[in-house]
Protein backbone atom coordinates (compact mmCIF):
# COMPACT_ATOMS: atom_id res chain seq x y z
CA UNK A 1 0.00 0.00 0.00
CA UNK A 2 2.96 1.93 0.06
CA UNK A 3 1.99 3.63 -3.52
CA UNK A 4 -1.35 5.29 -2.07
CA UNK A 5 0.36 6.12 1.31
CA UNK A 6 2.34 8.93 -0.58
CA UNK A 7 -0.60 10.50 -2.12
CA UNK A 8 -2.66 10.28 0.76
CA UNK A 9 -2.25 13.83 1.91
CA UNK A 10 -3.53 14.48 -1.99
CA UNK A 11 -6.26 12.59 -1.16
CA UNK A 12 -7.19 14.11 2.26
CA UNK A 13 -6.76 17.68 0.69
CA UNK A 14 -9.26 16.84 -2.10
CA UNK A 15 -12.00 15.32 0.24
CA UNK A 16 -14.44 18.76 0.41
CA UNK A 17 -14.15 19.43 -3.44
CA UNK A 18 -17.49 19.19 -5.64
CA UNK A 19 -15.90 16.42 -7.49
CA UNK A 20 -15.60 14.22 -4.59
CA UNK A 21 -18.58 15.66 -2.74
CA UNK A 22 -20.62 14.61 -5.75
CA UNK A 23 -18.93 11.17 -6.24
CA UNK A 24 -19.71 10.71 -2.67
CA UNK A 25 -23.27 10.93 -3.19
CA UNK A 26 -23.16 8.91 -6.11
CA UNK A 27 -21.60 6.08 -3.96
CA UNK A 28 -24.25 6.72 -1.29
CA UNK A 29 -27.16 5.85 -3.42
CA UNK A 30 -26.03 2.83 -5.02
CA UNK A 31 -25.64 1.61 -1.41
CA UNK A 32 -29.01 2.83 -0.61
CA UNK A 33 -30.08 -0.03 -3.25
CA UNK A 34 -28.40 -2.62 -1.27
CA UNK A 35 -28.76 -1.40 2.12
CA UNK A 36 -31.70 -0.89 3.58
CA UNK A 37 -30.68 0.07 7.02
CA UNK A 38 -29.97 -1.96 10.04
CA UNK A 39 -27.89 -4.39 8.60
CA UNK A 40 -24.15 -5.81 9.47
CA UNK A 41 -21.53 -3.82 6.68
CA UNK A 42 -17.98 -4.71 6.41
CA UNK A 43 -16.33 -1.65 4.36
CA UNK A 44 -13.28 -2.47 3.30
CA UNK A 45 -10.93 0.31 1.70
CA UNK A 46 -13.20 2.46 4.14
CA UNK A 47 -10.07 5.09 3.63
CA UNK A 48 -11.67 8.65 6.12
CA UNK A 49 -15.34 6.67 6.30
CA UNK A 50 -18.06 8.61 4.52
CA UNK A 51 -19.73 6.16 3.63
CA UNK A 52 -18.69 4.44 6.43
CA UNK A 53 -20.59 7.16 8.47
CA UNK A 54 -23.53 7.47 6.21
CA UNK A 55 -24.43 3.63 6.97
CA UNK A 56 -24.09 3.83 10.45
CA UNK A 57 -26.42 7.12 10.50
CA UNK A 58 -28.77 5.09 9.07
CA UNK A 59 -28.73 2.19 11.73
CA UNK A 60 -25.93 -0.55 10.33
CA UNK A 61 -23.19 -2.07 12.54
CA UNK A 62 -19.90 -0.78 10.36
CA UNK A 63 -17.03 -2.51 10.38
CA UNK A 64 -14.39 0.05 8.32
CA UNK A 65 -11.26 -1.68 7.39
CA UNK A 66 -8.11 0.14 5.73
CA UNK A 67 -4.51 0.17 6.06
CA UNK A 68 -4.03 3.66 6.79
CA UNK A 69 -3.78 4.09 10.74
CA UNK A 70 -4.16 7.99 9.58
CA UNK A 71 -7.52 7.72 7.50
CA UNK A 72 -9.30 5.48 10.33
CA UNK A 73 -8.01 8.27 12.98
CA UNK A 74 -10.16 10.72 10.87
CA UNK A 75 -12.80 8.33 10.68
CA UNK A 76 -13.15 7.60 14.09
CA UNK A 77 -12.93 10.95 15.14
CA UNK A 78 -16.07 11.90 12.73
CA UNK A 79 -18.15 9.21 13.44
CA UNK A 80 -17.66 10.43 16.94
CA UNK A 81 -18.43 13.80 16.11
CA UNK A 82 -21.42 12.54 13.86
CA UNK A 83 -22.44 10.08 17.24
CA UNK A 84 -22.07 6.83 15.68
CA UNK A 85 -20.01 3.99 16.64
CA UNK A 86 -17.97 2.52 13.91
CA UNK A 87 -15.20 -0.83 15.14
CA UNK A 88 -12.09 0.16 12.49
CA UNK A 89 -9.72 -2.41 11.90
CA UNK A 90 -5.83 -1.24 10.02
CA UNK A 91 -5.57 -4.33 7.67
CA UNK A 92 -4.83 -4.33 4.01
CA UNK A 93 -7.36 -6.61 1.40
CA UNK A 94 -5.50 -9.71 1.18
CA UNK A 95 -5.04 -10.09 5.36
CA UNK A 96 -8.53 -10.21 5.81
CA UNK A 97 -8.90 -14.11 4.41
CA UNK A 98 -6.05 -14.64 7.14
CA UNK A 99 -8.20 -13.18 9.74
CA UNK A 100 -11.55 -14.33 8.95
CA UNK A 101 -11.36 -17.14 6.49
CA UNK A 102 -14.04 -17.34 3.66
CA UNK A 103 -16.88 -16.28 5.57
CA UNK A 104 -17.48 -13.31 3.12
CA UNK A 105 -20.00 -15.23 0.14
CA UNK A 106 -19.97 -14.34 -3.31
CA UNK A 107 -22.91 -12.56 -3.00
CA UNK A 108 -22.09 -10.16 -0.78
CA UNK A 109 -18.78 -9.33 -2.23
CA UNK A 110 -20.58 -8.75 -5.17
CA UNK A 111 -23.01 -6.25 -3.78
CA UNK A 112 -21.13 -4.88 -1.33
CA UNK A 113 -23.87 -5.97 1.46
Amino acid sequence: MDGFADAEVKWTDRLGTLRNVVRQDLIARQLAEHVAGGESVLDVGCGQGTQAIRLARRGCRVVGVDPSPQLLVRLNSDAASAGVDIETITAELDELNRRWGRATSTSCVRTGC
